[in-house]
């Protein structure tokens, strides 16, 4: 028998090295697109991106030292209800010292409030996020929780946890 190239019948000797070399280049094309997670969008499920003010606020620890720092705080979270994203962009706040102007509204909560399970709170989401209905849920929840607590504070009275 004859072996040509258009045999479609394999040599006594084996593959060729141009047939080895072909397929060896599809076994590591594939272990490729395996390694660096190469699929169609079909296969793909969606990403869930979280809300990033939900995930910052939502059991976050208020670190106000003052009275005046926790209306400065009130404050924030009542223009995070009222303003727009373009209002809010342009609101400053006053710093640790009272110096007015100077912090802006996502300076102001990576400072004074330290979220239950450590995350970024990424200024440029931020913006997106906070105008959700999750959001703000709980920037109201947590803006009535800190406006009773400085009640009680100043009442006398004792309401969650102590602040020094």
């Amino acid at each position: 028998m004859i072996y040509g190239w258009k045999s479609k019948e394999m040599p006594p000797w084996g593959p060729t090295i141009s047939q080895i070399n072909v397929g060896l280049l599809v076994v590591m094309t594939l272990m490729f697109m395996a390694w660096n997670g190469c699929s169609s969008k079909e296969d793909s499920k969606p990403e869930i991106r979280t809300n990033t003010v939900v995930s910052f606020l939502g059991g976050a620890i208020l670190h106000a030292e003052s009275d005046e720092r926790c209306r400065e705080v009130i404050a924030a979270l009542e223009d995070m209800l009222t303003l727009s994203p373009a209002e809010l962009r342009q609101q400053r706040y006053s710093d640790y010292q009272g110096n007015p102007g100077v912090w802006t509204i996502t300076t102001l909560l990576k400072r004074q409030f330290m979220p239950a399970s450590a995350m970024y709170l990424d200024s440029l989401q931020f913006y997106e996020d906070y105008t959700t209905p999750e959001a703000q849920a709980v920037i109201k929840d947590l803006m009535e929780s800190l406006k009773s607590e400085l009640e009680a504070d100043s009442l006398g009275q004792v309401v969650g946890p102590e602040r020094n």
